[in-house]
C-alpha cells in the first residue's frame, strides 16, 4: 500500500468521525448519507489494505526459506525493516476500520435515523418565516419588500415611527384611478389591474 492510499483512509476516517459528531447533535438525512458513504469506502479500502499487507507478509515469510548463505547476515535487518513498515501501514488501516465501524454504528441508530427523517420532513413542510407589518399588523413573508395588505414598504416603516404617528401611510401609497387598489409609492404600475401610475 502506498502513502497516498493511507492518507485517503485517514482522511475518510476523520471526515466520517467529524460528520458523526455533527449528526449526533443535529441529525440530517444528508449527513447520514455522507457518513454511510465515508464509512463503507473506508472499510473497503482498509480491508483491501489488510489483505495486501497479509499477502506481502506471506511473501516475505516465504523468502525466509530461499535465503542464501551470503544474504543470511542481512536477513534480520530486512525483517526489522519489514516489521516497522507493516506497523506503519497497519496504523492507518486500523484507524480506517475503527472509524468505519463507528460511522456505521451511528448510521444504524434507529433513534437518530427517525430524528433525521423527521427533520427532513420539517424542512419541506415548514411555512416560510414570517414577520408582522408594523403598520397594519398583517403577517408577511420575510422576503417581501412591502406589506401585502397595506402595501407600505417595510424600509419606510419602523415600529417606532408608526407608534409615534410620524409616518403617514398616505404618502407611502397611491390609489389606482381605475380599480381603486392601494399600491406602494415606489410602484410604477398598479398591483391590481396593471394600470400605469398617474
Amino acid at each position: 500500500m502506498g502513502i497516498f492510499v493511507s492518507l485517503i483512509i485517514i482522511g475518510l476516517g476523520i471526515t466520517s468521525l467529524v460528520l458523526r459528531a455533527g449528526y449526533r447533535k443535529n441529525p440530517q438525512k444528508s449527513s447520514r448519507t455522507a457518513i454511510m458513504i465515508c464509512s463503507i469506502v473506508d472499510l473497503c479500502l482498509s480491508g483491501i489494505g489488510i489483505l495486501l499487507l497479509a499477502f506481502s507478509s506471506l511473501i516475505f515469510i516465504g523468502m525466509d526459506t530461499s535465503i542464501s548463505s551470503e544474504t543470511e547476515n542481512y536477513f534480520p535487518v530486512f525483517t526489522f525493516i519489514f516489521f516497522i513498515v507493516c506497523i506503519i501501514e497497519f496504523v492507518p488501516l486500523a484507524f480506517g476500520i475503527i472509524a468505519g465501524i463507528f460511522g456505521l454504528t451511528t448510521v444504524s441508530n434507529k433513534e437518530l435515523t427517525q430524528k433525521a427523517m423527521a427533520n427532513e420532513q420539517l424542512k419541506y413542510s415548514a411555512p416560510p418565516p414570517t414577520k408582522i407589518c408594523p403598520n397594519c399588523g398583517t403577517p408577511y413573508a420575510i422576503m417581501l419588500n412591502a406589506c401585502p395588505n397595506c402595501h407600505v414598504p417595510f424600509s419606510a416603516t419602523s415600529s417606532q415611527s408608526v407608534n409615534q404617528g410620524s409616518f403617514s401611510t398616505q404618502s407611502a401609497t397611491w390609489k389606482c384611478n381605475i380599480c381603486g387598489s392601494t399600491n406602494p409609492a415606489d410602484a410604477m404600475f398598479c398591483g391590481g389591474c396593471g394600470n400605469k401610475k398617474q
